[in-house]
């Protein structure tokens, strides 16, 4: 076996099988030859509130390797002193040469964080600096016991005493440890009392507590965030039976002295992590409504779904359009719900409770290019189905519930554009972009940045619908009074319908003809159209460059007539 970086390591046909002694190996060699730049010696520093010296010193005399001595500083990125998860990873670069002085107090969390056979580096005990760093990372692993443990008790006082891995994380939170370390705790201390299901220690006390088995789930349950079987991935999936992204979601908790405080879980947003205290109270007062902490979630229930009308030649006729790729064609009962529901209160209740009052499709189905939807929709003329083009479903309308079969009775087949979701060119000098229309407006968003432009449009939505979506919705964003509408940002549209392509052609490439005071615009046929004229593969749009200052300011009024006087005469006054 060849390892980068290192000599030949030689296995005897009796190891050929331990893969565990390959990837330790390969492990201990890599930590061998791991160098420490000023970047992660200053992370670590904030990570374990002790200075940079320490941290220097200590890396010194356990004889590592230091980057050479350019100021690696100006080529990474700013350090968020804040993000404890990120500084924790910067230390963890290098951490395992301070396991050795961990092993006789934190055995079972050595070998989590740094499962190696062999240390890179060893020392002698009693020196000051490597004392103060091994005592840092041992606080923090002890304040992680502690909070999982106080989760574990709160859980338990309110009848939960078996609680899962998952549920004690959403109950332990902390802006001084990494959640790294949290979800860590919280696996360790389910193992430790699942051991002995009679009688077990606290996490953290010698308290003897008798369980019972009872099942139980989190607040919001693994199977409600399982969403699309065929292609979110991971937390960067939306939720399935509620609003937002699988590795986002507010959860409640009561402290100590009575209050009950919400924090949004995950990292994706600036207010993730943080508690907050006001927000139980706003809603029970806005909405005279008693939030009770230890009513139970409505979890959802595992539903089933009658077969739908596809038979087996026509998903062999789908599958011959889709390049035979059995992975973008889906029957599965939670593809077919999300496909036929939206983002209205009525649509999430269905997708929980599994009472769907409307017909669903019997189908869904993922191109990846004009050809394939032009495939799609050859057969869908030939075989008399309806296909219904499939955005983001953030619609709040009921626009892609089936109607039902006594109405229409032919083969209902989704169309999910997602997959479609390419920048096909830009032109900078003229502002425009050319994208296919199954894009989501946060990647959209994200990509034009990178090129230091905005696309000007960010409906409430813009995390999951899709610019195809706004087309056919006809969509306005927040930002319309600088920028416009959709409508006065497409320029051009392409289109898939029944009967073929309808675009525009151009003898130059990157241009679009904008207004035409002749002929019929596809533009304008398609914009609101719901999906019924045909399904749209692409959109020429304008783009503008990034403000060079971005400011944010509030005005508070002292009363919602008083604000919207306010709004009506700036409106009247804007020139």
């Amino acid at each position: 076996v060849y390892i980068s970086a290192s000599e030949v390591f030689e296995m005897t046909p009796r190891d050929s099988k331990r893969v565990d002694k390959i990837s330790q190996t390969i492990l201990s060699r890599q930590q061998e030859r791991i160098v420490v730049s000023r970047y992660h010696i200053r992370a670590a520093s904030c990570a374990l509130g002790v200075s940079e010296k320490e941290v220097f010193d200590s890396l010194g005399h356990l004889r590592c390797t230091l980057w050479p001595s350019l100021d690696t500083m100006t080529l990474h990125p700013r350090i968020n002193e804040s993000n404890q998860d990120f500084l924790w990873s910067c230390l963890m670069h290098f951490g395992h040469v301070f396991a050795p002085f961990l092993e006789s107090t934190h055995k079972e969390w050595v070998a989590i964080l740094f499962p190696a056979e062999h240390r890179a580096c060893s020392a002698t005990s009693n020196v000051t600096g490597v004392d103060t760093i091994v005592s840092k990372i041992a606080n923090k692993i002890d304040t992680a016991e502690e909070i999982v443990e106080d989760a574990v008790s709160k859980l338990r006082s309110k009848g939960f005493p078996t609680p899962t891995a998952e549920h004690i994380f959403q109950y332990a939170h902390s802006d001084e440890v990494p959640m790294s370390l949290l979800r860590t705790a919280a696996q360790m201390a389910v193992e430790k009392y699942t051991l002995n299901e009679s009688s077990v220690n606290s996490i953290a006390s010698s308290r003897k507590i008798n369980l019972v088995q009872q099942q139980v789930n989190p607040l919001f349950s693994h199977r409600l965030n399982n969403g699309s079987s065929n292609r979110d991935n991971g937390g960067s999936g939306e939720s399935f039976g509620s609003w937002g992204f699988k590795d986002s979601r507010f959860v409640l908790n009561t402290l100590p002295n009575g209050s009950n405080v919400v924090i949004m879980k995950g990292g994706r947003y600036s207010i993730s992590g943080k508690p907050l205290p006001k927000l139980v109270g706003f809603i029970e007062e806005e909405l005279n409504i008693k939030l009770d902490p230890n009513n139970e979630t409505f979890q959802g229930v595992d539903f089933f779904l009658p077969d739908g009308k596809l038979t087996s030649e026509d998903t062999l006729r789908i599958l011959t359009a889709i390049d035979d790729d059995v992975s973008r064609l889906s029957t599965a009962a939670e593809d077919r719900a999300r496909h036929g529901t939206g983002h209205t209160q009525d649509d999430i209740y269905s997708l929980r409770s599994g009472s769907f009052r409307t017909r669903l499709p019997d189908a869904v189905v993922w191109p990846r290019s004009v050809s394939e939807v032009q495939a799609l929709a050859s057969l869908a003329s030939t075989y008399n189905w309806c296909l219904i083009p499939f955005g983001g479903g953030t619609n709040v309308t009921h626009s892609t519930h089936c109607p039902s079969s006594t109405i229409d009775p032919r083969l209902m087949v989704s169309v999910d554009m997602k997959l479609m979701n390419n920048v096909l060119w830009v032109n900078e000098e003229d502002g425009l972009l050319h994208v296919e229309a199954g894009i989501t407006g946060r990647d959209l968003i994200e990509r034009m940045r990178r090129l230091g432009f905005t696309i000007g449009h960010e409906p409430d939505s813009y995390e999951f619908s899709t610019l195809g979506g706004w087309i056919a919705t006809k969509a306005s964003g927040m930002k319309q009074n600088k920028y416009g509408n959709i409508e006065d940002i497409v320029k051009e549209v392409t289109v898939v319908s029944a009967k073929g392509i309808m675009s525009h052609k151009h003898k130059a490439n990157k241009v679009s003809f904008g207004r035409s005071s002749a002929g019929i615009e596809p533009k304008s046929l398609m914009l609101g159209s719901e999906g019924c004229l045909g399904v749209i593969t692409s959109a020429v749009i304008k783009i503008w460059p990034l403000a060079e200052e971005i400011c944010h300011e509030s005005v508070l009024f002292p009363s919602f007539d008083v604000g919207l006087r306010f709004v009506r005469d700036l409106s009247n006054q804007r020139t």
